[in-house]
């Protein structure tokens, strides 16, 4: 079964065919390509799917569309999976998509096609939770402030002060607005810190 692997600076094509073949074991046949069209000043974040079916990728279909005549299994990051290219794609039998919605990849005309596409929902729940608590620790206790200061060489013994150590988490309510993939993991690092959790899930 041939598999093309379409990855960028941030997803690197290698890490999913290692992970493909530990999985799906022996007689794949992977070919990978580096989306070189993918970076922060080139995607296309647009809150609409264009007419092209997609939105936030990086590059053009055409591009795509002349790499996947024989491709099996496609899998992606930031590229554009139109219906052009799945059309182009005669074999094709999946997609995946290694984001936490397939954004970048026409579902209609998939389906339409008759190929599932798979993804990767709560991808970076954990990074996202662990950041959240991350900046909290940093804005209640001055961390950012002190260090810039440090940084620019001043050594102000204001940050010293009780007043301006700023508060401890333990014991502090913290408002949660969404109790999703990430809402839950924030709450769970909070209650190990000991505050309180108020969630609101509209």
């Amino acid at each position: 079964m041939k598999v093309l692997i379409v990855g960028d600076f941030f997803i690197k094509p290698s890490i999913v065919q290692s992970y493909l073949k530990r999985e799906l074991g022996e007689g794949l046949k992977f070919r990978t390509i580096e989306w070189k069209f993918f970076r922060e000043d080139k995607v296309s974040y647009k809150g609409e799917r264009s007419r092209l079916g997609v939105r936030e990728y990086a590059g053009s279909p055409e591009d795509l569309a002349r790499e996947v005549k024989d491709v099996e299994i496609l899998v992606v990051h930031g590229a554009p999976v139109t219906k052009e290219v799945i059309e182009a794609a005669e074999r094709l039998k999946v997609i995946g998509c290694t984001r936490g919605g397939p954004v970048n990849v026409d579902v209609k005309a998939a389906t339409e096609r008759g190929v599932p596409v798979i993804y990767t929902p709560g991808r970076n729940a954990e990074a996202v939770a662990d950041f959240t608590i991350g900046l909290m620790i940093a804005e209640a206790r001055n961390i950012a402030r002190a260090h810039a200061s440090l940084k620019s060489g001043r050594w102000e013994l204001a940050y010293n002060r009780y007043e301006n150590l700023g508060p401890e988490l333990h014991g502090k309510t913290l408002g949660i607005i969404g109790f999703g993939r990430i809402g839950r993991k924030v709450a769970v690092r909070a209650k190990a810190f000991g505050m309180k959790i108020l969630v609101y899930d509209p």
